[in-house]
């Protein structure tokens, strides 16, 4: 009944909004997770790779929903046993996240699965990630809750392939999303840079009035 009821929903926002909307991806998320519960994985997959698709093309690939949906396909084909193009989504997106937040990757700027592959391969020891402010230190700060979940998801995949080192690794690293970083400062999450952003933008604000020899005009940051 649920399925039926999503799909008619789906319909309807194809008609009125068009094939490509972000509404309609958003609804065939809906319908992926009302097959999921009843197992037609295969099904659940299509679903996704459409949403995606369109999330992508009209969202652009910096859009919040972009890695939701990523890491719900991933995840899809993980239980689908295709290890090997969820383990391709998962690194996808922790890889751009990375770049996002640190810049390109290079031999000195790697996102934390490659230095959780090296671990595997004995090429770094168990302590030398959080050694210094760098390299795969970083990892831990690109820290929203879907990448704490992506994190562990690929952690699950490494483990079932074998690589339990590579997966410790990386479920360190989502565990150290939750505490304080070595300086004392917190790890920031989606809200407190949205509250660091909006504190900056009243600092401009501020600084603005006080130039132009105005009172100044304070404003709360939004919660």
């Amino acid at each position: 009944r649920s399925e039926r009821r999503s799909v008619n929903v789906l319909l309807s926002h194809r008609t009125l909004l068009g094939k490509d909307h972000p509404d309609v991806a958003s609804q065939l998320n809906n319908l992926a997770l009302d097959c999921q519960n009843q197992g037609k994985y295969e099904e659940v997959e299509c679903y996704y790779r459409r949403a995606l698709k369109i999330d992508e093309c009209k969202l652009g690939p910096d859009d919040p929903n972009v890695p939701k949906t990523k890491n719900n396909l991933a995840s899809c084909l993980f239980k689908q046993g295709k290890y090997k193009e969820a383990e391709v989504l998962y690194k996808e997106i922790l890889t751009s996240a990375h770049e996002k937040e640190f810049g390109s990757v290079d031999a000195e700027n790697k996102p934390i699965w490659m230095h959780a592959e090296k671990r595997e391969e004995g090429e770094l020891s168990d302590n030398a990630l959080y050694e210094k402010h760098g390299g795969g230190y970083k990892a831990s700060k690109v820290n929203s809750l879907i990448m704490n979940t992506i994190l562990r998801n690929l952690a699950a995949l490494y483990r079932r392939k074998g690589k339990m080192k590579a997966a410790d690794m990386l479920e360190e690293c989502a565990t150290r999303y939750h505490k304080q970083d070595g300086s004392g400062e917190l790890n920031r999450s989606d809200s407190f840079a949205r509250l660091r952003a909006e504190m900056r933008k009243s600092s401009e604000i501020l600084v603005k009035k006080l130039q132009d020899r105005k009172p100044p005009q304070m404003h709360k940051p939004k919660k």
